[in-house]
């Protein structure tokens, strides 16, 4: 990063909070809250390939790799100020990863910075940076001190960041949104959103400011860094219903989008080498995901299906691609038990399936599945801290050609403020 961008970045963290802590002298509808977990996390990581899988193994050795690190798992700000009785403002300034730009590390971001308005009292729309309603645990991941686990499930995870891409399975920001819900009856709601936004952000455009004009199309055009650089764009929704009492939630979610193939990522290409890795353009993608969750006594449950589904008939008309297949799915589910007022546990299992790769690197690790298995607890010794304990094993399905074995064990502290 360089110094220029640094000073940027913290010149407009610093006059945001000074600003905001002046109008919250004011003002006394400006609300200034947040979530920050800290986290302590022992990893072990064993490998270890049975035949020759080009996936750079060296065949017959065991690999182990082991660290100890704390890290400031993720801190989340947010501002809420109400502009009329329909209209409200919202912010949400994230850092994760012990986020440093002199270091390098971690990640600094606004996922959110948007303004509604109530068109009726059953119905509001909203216009800005948003994070899309898909499933559950999309919008409410980032509230980490009201989560019972530390290490999320696998694609909502900060600290897989680079490992693979969320978006690849859940749409990460749309700019327009309208949602809304009907009474069924006197306990159960019918809700539903529609959200548009500019496709996967591979397509914004990663050209450095000042460059100058640049031939689009064969004409010159002046474009800025973020810019989106197809018409492409992103729809998607979901409807559901839910208890009056938040003791219930179902819902169907969808989005259609683009993957965007038109290049090989470095990522890629370090997960696979020696593989030729093809370009197979803009491909038309569906996500679909269900969400189930339930309290019940002591008992919450939460679950998530997304499937990932793509438009494989150009890509098919090539003869040495007619078995690709680009599809990738996701499940989650976690139990959690309320021992009492202070204390709980819970236990959980997760599985993601890519075959991207499957008809290049038969039985790839993705293809075969990458099951996640966790539990642990917590004590809330006061209402707003929360002291979390997790053990989670990463390992891979029936793969023939290869083992891999993950622990992670996390210790971490969640606070609102």
């Amino acid at each position: 990063m360089g110094v220029f961008r640094r000073i940027t970045v913290l010149g407009i963290v610093f006059f945001g909070l000074l600003g905001s802590s002046l109008l919250a002298q004011n003002s006394d509808d400006l609300y200034i809250f947040g979530f920050s977990q800290t986290i302590y996390n022992n990893k072990l990581i064993q490998s270890k390939a049975f035949t020759n899988d080009d996936n750079g193994l060296p065949i017959g050795q065991e690999l182990t790799f082991k660290t100890n690190t704390f890290a400031l798992h993720q801190l989340d700000l947010y501002f809420r100020k109400p502009i009329n009785e329909k209209t409200i403002f919202f912010l949400n300034l994230e850092a994760s990863g012990s986020y440093s730009s002199t270091l390098n590390s971690g990640n600094f971001q606004i996922p959110e910075g948007w303004v509604s308005y109530q068109f009726t009292p059953n119905m509001t729309g909203k216009v800005g940076l948003m994070i899309p309603t898909f499933n559950n645990l999309n919008e409410i991941k980032n509230r980490l001190p009201l989560l019972p686990y530390l290490i999320r499930p696998t694609i909502y995870e900060a600290l897989f960041y680079g490992v693979f891409s969320e978006e690849d399975y859940v749409p990460q920001s749309a700019y327009v949104q309208f949602s809304g819900f009907k009474s069924l009856s006197a306990d159960i709601q019918f809700d539903y959103s529609f959200h548009i936004g500019n496709s996967e952000s591979s397509y914004a455009s990663q050209i450095e400011p000042g460059t100058g004009p640049i031939n689009v199309e064969e004409q010159s055009a002046t474009i800025y860094k973020g810019e989106n650089l197809t018409t492409k764009l992103s729809f998607g929704g979901r409807t559901g219903i839910k208890s009056t009492r938040d003791n219930f939630k179902m819902g169907v979610s969808f989005t259609f989008d683009h993957d965007d193939r038109n290049e090989i990522s470095n990522g890629s290409l370090a997960r696979f080498p020696g593989i030729d890795l093809p370009v197979f353009g803009d491909v038309p993608r569906y996500r679909l995901g269900t969400d189930l969750s339930f309290t019940y006594k002591k008992f919450y449950f939460e679950s998530e299906f997304i499937g990932v589904f793509h438009d494989h008939s150009e890509i098919h008309k090539t003869a040495q691609y007619k078995n690709a297949s680009l599809n990738k799915t996701f499940f989650y589910g976690m139990l959690t038990y309320n021992i009492n007022e202070q204390f709980y546990a819970f236990s959980g299992f997760n599985q993601f399936k890519d075959q991207s790769f499957e008809f290049l690197l038969p039985n790839s690790p993705d293809a075969s599945g990458v099951n996640y298995l966790t539990g642990g607890g917590g004590w809330k010794p006061f209402d707003d801290i929360v002291l979390k304990f997790q053990y989670s094993k990463v390992f891979l399905g029936d793969n023939p050609h290869a083992e891999v074995n993950v622990n992670f064990i996390t210790a971490g502290l969640s606070v609102i403020f």
